[in-house]
Parts: C-alpha cells; structure tokens; sequence
C-alpha cells in the first residue's frame, strides 16, 4: 500500500506529512491487502489569517474496485488528520466489508443455481 501525503501553506510540512502518512498506515493497516494507493492532500487555503481553514482530501484507489474520496475541514491540522483517518478508516472498512458480502453472495447464488 503506497500512501502518498501532498502538502501545501502549512508549516514543518515535513513533520506534518510523515505524522499523517504514519497515522494512515496504522489506520489502514488491516486492509493492507484490499488497498493499493491512498493520496492525501492537505493545504491551509487562507494562510495565516486563521480560522477553518485547514483541508484535507484523501483518495483511497482500491485492488479491483472503484476509488473512495474522504473531504474534511478544521482549524487545527492535529483535529483533522485525526478525523479524517478515522473517518478514512471506517469507509474503507465498509467498502471491503460489502464488496466481501457482495462476492459472498454472489458465490452463494451460484451454488444454489446448480
């Protein structure tokens, strides 16, 4: 699983990048196997006149089905990776467990067809 982090009008941008791409790494880490890229954008768009200004995108690409987008916002950098691992973590959680009940279903189908 490659986790790219981007980021952008933040300071110590490269303690901020290894912290999220650690935190993601951890978050994911059980789904190692179902996940082949996550790309993390993270950028202060109003610079240093405060507020919730902080962004964060993340796309998940998955092995063998469609990507999953996770957007969030805060005024403290430290409050939104958080969340948004959390919150990345969870949606990829529901995305393998209903593609593991769709192909469970799916295979069931098939063997009461025959």
């Amino acid at each position: 699983m490659l986790i790219q982090v981007h980021v952008s009008g933040l300071q110590a941008e490269s303690k901020v990048r290894s912290s999220v791409r650690r935190q993601l790494a951890r978050g994911l880490s059980k789904f190692q196997r179902h996940v082949q890229d996550v790309q993390v954008k993270l950028a202060d768009v109003n610079g240093p006149r405060g507020g919730i200004d902080k962004q964060c995108r993340c796309v998940v690409q998955f092995n063998g089905i469609s990507s999953l987008v996770v957007e969030d916002q805060d005024a403290s950098v430290r409050r939104l990776v958080d969340r948004m691992t959390r919150r990345v973590a969870h949606a990829v959680g529901r995305r393998v467990d209903k593609r593991a009940r769709s192909r469970s279903s799916s295979s069931l189908d098939d063997w009461q067809s025959h």
